[in-house]
């Protein structure tokens, strides 16, 4: 809840700026998203990590509060996770997460290069719609668990942006998010991967970037 109260504060202190701008521009957004929760890494030198691959769109808008700085906000699916590969006694295992999050920024936007390229900055908050992991074993599925009740609703993550406009209307952003809560719930929580468990210290947080193409209705 403290997270919640921080970040509504925040938003209150930028909507002021909202109703004194004169112009905006809103439109939509949709790409491809890359992310991995680092504290879910073991020392273990058979272990690969990928990046999990989801997709991500949304709306935006932004509003201009003077000459080249802006406020930025959308509303956003983003499909997160983390991919985790190991062998264990001679077993190949695989360990999926995927995480469903809507999205809400609250950037700071400054245009740059002629106004064709805008860097935003700013928190992220991301409310967790669903949490599913999935456990295979040299190819099988072995194991399927719903997550949601070990994950946290609620995530703060740190975001940077960069958008850059070919025309008015169409171009192309990059976001890198950066966790600054965890995303697991407590101090520590356990690994299944159906053929073990282990109980890990909980410094979990989500880490992604995201790739998108964009139109503006301007």
């Amino acid at each position: 809840m403290k997270k919640l109260k921080i970040f509504a504060v925040v938003c209150a202190l930028l909507s002021g700026g909202m109703l004194h701008a004169m112009e905006f521009n809103y439109g939509l957004k949709a790409g491809l998203s890359m992310s991995w929760v680092p504290g879910m890494i073991l020392e273990d030198a058979s272990r690969t990590v990928l990046p999990c691959p989801g997709p991500y769109g949304g709306a935006f808008i932004e509003f201009e509060l003077a000459d080249s700085f802006l406020l930025y906000t959308e509303l956003s699916y983003a499909g997160l996770g983390h991919i985790d590969k190991f062998t264990f006694y001679d077993y190949f295992n695989q360990y999926f997460l995927r995480l469903s999050y809507l999205q809400i920024p609250v950037f700071a936007g400054f245009r740059l290069l002629d106004d064709r390229f805008t860097l935003y900055l700013g928190p992220e908050l991301g409310i967790l719609l669903a949490g599913n992991s999935l456990s295979r074993a040299d190819g099988k599925d072995r194991m399927k668990f719903n997550e949601r009740a070990n994950l946290n609703p609620v995530v703060l993550d740190f975001a940077l942006m960069g958008q850059y406009m070919f025309t008015d209307h169409l171009g192309i952003d990059v976001k890198m998010d950066f966790g600054l809560t965890r995303t697991f719930r407590g101090e520590h929580f356990v690994l299944d991967y159906g053929s073990f468990k282990r109980d890990v210290q909980n410094r979990t947080h989500n880490v992604g970037v995201s790739l998108g193409v964009c139109y503006k209705f301007n």
